[in-house]
């Protein structure tokens, strides 16, 4: 009885893996992420976010990276909260 009931869905189910495959997310051609002086940066997260509180390495390679951009950067993060 149960192969028989697989041999009735097995051809549904080759579609809808074939349709899945066939099926490609859109992507830009060339993504950008542009900083531009004065920008303000919002870290939300978990104890992620928060480990980058506490030892601010992220934030001072944003810093060297773009000395004249006066970035500012907030962090909300906070052990045991959901995004």
């Amino acid at each position: 009885m149960a192969i028989a009931s697989l041999n009735r869905f097995l051809p549904l189910l080759l579609i809808l893996l074939a349709a899945c495959l066939a099926i490609r997310p859109a992507q830009a051609a060339d993504p950008q992420f542009e900083l531009k002086p004065h920008d303000r940066i919002a870290l939300v997260g978990n104890s992620l976010a928060e480990r980058m509180r506490l030892y601010g390495n992220f934030e001072a390679l944003l810093h060297l990276r773009f000395p004249k951009h006066n970035l500012v950067v907030r962090n909300f993060g906070w052990p045991c909260d959901e995004v």
